[in-house]
Order: structure tokens, then sequence, then C-alpha cells
């Protein structure tokens, strides 16, 4: 069955947050519940901000994908950053990476923004395949953070 790709908004909040909490677990992320409610609330009532989409398959959340509007002078302006992409083991090897990167692209041509970055984690190569036979380029680059809170 094809996935259909829902635009969260309010009602969708707590099931946000649950996949989120099963996405941070298995890429053991710290899931700080007050900072990440707080975001996803912002999010989804800031839609300049970004999206949340819910993926499903046959009714059945198989999953979620945090979309993020920036701006970069190396892109040329504005580009979306894949914030999040997140598919339950149940779903995973049935081509809903694929089919999550292509709906993004559309987004994308939509909005006229020609350039989508994501982040990865090093450990997980399935995600990192899975970009790289979908034409994204491993941009050789480490990204750093800072805390200011």
């Amino acid at each position: 069955m094809a996935p259909m790709f829902k635009l969260a908004d309010s009602s969708d909040q707590a099931l946000v947050l649950q996949l989120m909490q099963e996405f941070y677990q298995v890429e053991q992320l710290d899931f700080q519940d007050d900072i990440i409610a707080a975001a996803v609330d912002q999010l989804l009532h800031n839609p300049h901000l970004g999206h949340i989409y819910l993926l499903q398959v046959a009714g059945e959340s198989a999953g979620y994908l945090v979309v993020t509007h920036c701006f970069s002078l190396e892109f040329g302006g504005q580009f979306l950053l894949l914030d999040e992409l997140y598919i339950r083991e149940s779903y995973q090897g049935q081509g809903l990476g694929k089919a999550s990167l292509e709906f993004l692209e559309s987004v994308a041509h939509a909005e006229g923004i020609n350039v989508i970055r994501m982040e990865v984690n090093q450990h997980n190569t399935r995600a990192k395949a899975v970009y790289c036979k979908s034409g994204y380029q491993d941009g050789d680059r480490t990204l750093f953070s800072k805390w200011l809170t």
C-alpha cells in the first residue's frame, strides 16, 4: 500500500512526541521532554519555521519527518533541512525512506526551493545508504553544536 503523508497539526502533538521518543531511543539521543515538547508546539504553530509530517501506511502510523526552513549564502538562499526522519522498525525495508525523500523533494519544488540538507548519525549506515542511493551527497563536513542554555 502506498504511504500517505499527513501534515501534523496541534491535535497530533501527542503522537508526534510518542514517535519522537521511539526515534530518540533508537538513535540513542537525549530526549528532554520539556524542551522537545515546547519545540514541537512552536513548529506546529509557526508554519514559516517548517512542518512535521506523519507517515501513514494503511491508516497506521509508520513514522514521521520534520522539515525546517533554513538560509545559507553558500546554497543560494533558502533551503530545507530534513531535521528528523523516523520509520518504525516494523515498516523498514519497504521503500518508505525513499518515498519520504521523494515526498520531501515535491515539497521543496512546490516551495521553489532547490536544496535539501540533512544530518545523519555516522553509525546509521542504513539511512546513509538510502540517502546516497537517492542522490544525496556526503558533504564531508562535521557539524558542531553548542548549547547556550
